[in-house]
């Protein structure tokens, strides 16, 4: 899974926030802000817009053999998308930090995603194939990417790695481009591959499939079809292509069968003479 945001751990800095995990947030409809420090005995609070969070929903604890204290505020999706800002309050005997994240920084923008699955051409002459995921025009930078491969018996996640992760702040967009190397046996057989989005600005998680019997992505949100309109220009899939390829099998089948006819009948002259 691909998670991006404007507040990262820094390499070393003792006390940081880290924003929930949108997959888990959107999957299992709850998941947590994380709040670390290295300060001894300190204590953690959390506010959602100013007003003290409910302790039931507050975790502590202390990492064996370390002094780093972590403490969870776990929060809902409805929760997440509503508040304006989230603050973890950390106080001890040396100092008092007050930190902060906002789950809506700046106006809300969708992603438009494009399934860029493997042309013919690629098809025929490799044994790994590509797939390209290409999400732009979202905001904030917020988001989570990964994949899934899907057979009749089985469905399986897979983690999707950074790519190319870009963001305009002043014109409020971002962009990223993920990528997935596929067996052309699989793809071959059928194998389904489809791209994972959990963004806020969208209701739920969006997805893009493709396999070998489809000529363009298939998308849904929530389980529902609902597909976009698609850029043919960001397409690698051409119909030429897919002659091509079939015509390259078809002679090399052919000239193979016909050495082997021309074979067979030398040998019979040779016998009967």
């Amino acid at each position: 899974m691909v998670g991006f945001t404007g507040c990262q751990e820094p390499a070393l800095q003792s006390t940081y926030i880290q924003p929930p995990s949108l997959k888990e947030l959107f999957m299992n409809k709850s998941a947590s802000v994380m709040c670390q420090t290295s300060l001894a005995n300190a204590s953690i609070n959390w506010t959602m817009d100013g007003e003290l969070a409910d302790l039931g929903a507050v975790r502590v604890e202390q990492l064996n053999g370390s002094t780093w204290l972590q403490s969870w505020l776990k929060v809902n999706l409805s929760e997440w998308n509503s508040t304006e800002t989230v603050r973890c309050q950390i106080k001890s005997d040396e100092e008092e930090n007050v930190l902060g994240i906002s789950p809506k920084n700046g106006s809300l923008k969708a992603p438009t995603i494009y399934l860029l699955f493997p042309s013919s051409e690629e098809i025929c002459s490799n044994q790994n194939l590509t797939l390209h995921c290409n999400v732009k025009d979202f905001y904030p930078g917020e988001i989570s990417i990964w994949w899934q491969e899907k057979t009749a018996q089985t469905e399986l996640d897979i983690p999707a790695d950074d790519e190319h992760h870009n963001c305009d702040h002043n014109s409020q967009q971002c962009s990223v481009i993920s990528k997935l190397e596929v067996s052309r046996s699989k793809w071959i057989l059928g194998t389904s591959y489809s791209c994972l989005v959990a963004h806020l600005s969208s209701e739920g998680i969006i997805a893009r499939s493709a396999n070998v019997h489809t000529e363009a992505w298939h998308c849904s949100i929530l389980g529902i079809n609902t597909c976009s309109i698609r850029d043919d220009s960001m397409d690698d899939y051409s119909e030429l292509d897919d002659a091509q390829c079939v015509w390259t099998t078809v002679s090399t089948f052919i000239a193979l069968f016909l050495v082997t006819l021309f074979y067979s009948g030398f040998v019979t002259f040779i016998k009967v003479k």
